[in-house]
C-alpha cells in the first residue's frame, strides 16, 4: 500500500473555492479502483491549511491516478489558489496494524 499525505496552504481570498474543488477531487478519486481511502480536511489549527489524505493499493494506482483528467484539472485550478507550494510525501508501506 502507498500512503500520500498532502497539505495545502490556500489564500484567503480562495478558501471556498478550494473547499469545492477538495470536494470534487475526493468524489472522483474515491471511485478509482486503486483506491482504499480518500480523505481531505481543513487543518483547524493552521489557518486556510487543507490536509489530503489518501491510501493506495500500489504505484500503478497512482499512476493511473495522476494521469486522469479531473486530477490535471484539480492541480491547474489550484495553482492560483496556493499561498505557498504544497507540501506532498508518499509513504511505503508493507504493514498495517491498527492501534
Amino acid at each position: 500500500m502507498k500512503i500520500i499525505s498532502g497539505i495545502w496552504k490556500i489564500k484567503e481570498n480562495y478558501y471556498n473555492d478550494f473547499i469545492v474543488l477538495g470536494k470534487q477531487a475526493v468524489a472522483q478519486s474515491r471511485k478509482e479502483v486503486g483506491n482504499i481511502s480518500f480523505r481531505f480536511s481543513e487543518i483547524k489549527i493552521e489557518e486556510n491549511t487543507f490536509m489530503f489524505f489518501e491510501e493506495w493499493k500500489d504505484q500503478e494506482a497512482i499512476d493511473f491516478h495522476v494521469s486522469q483528467d479531473y486530477f490535471k484539472a484539480f492541480m491547474k485550478a489550484s495553482e492560483k489558489m496556493l499561498e505557498s507550494a504544497p507540501i506532498i510525501t508518499v509513504y511505503n508501506t508493507n504493514k498495517q496494524t491498527k492501534l
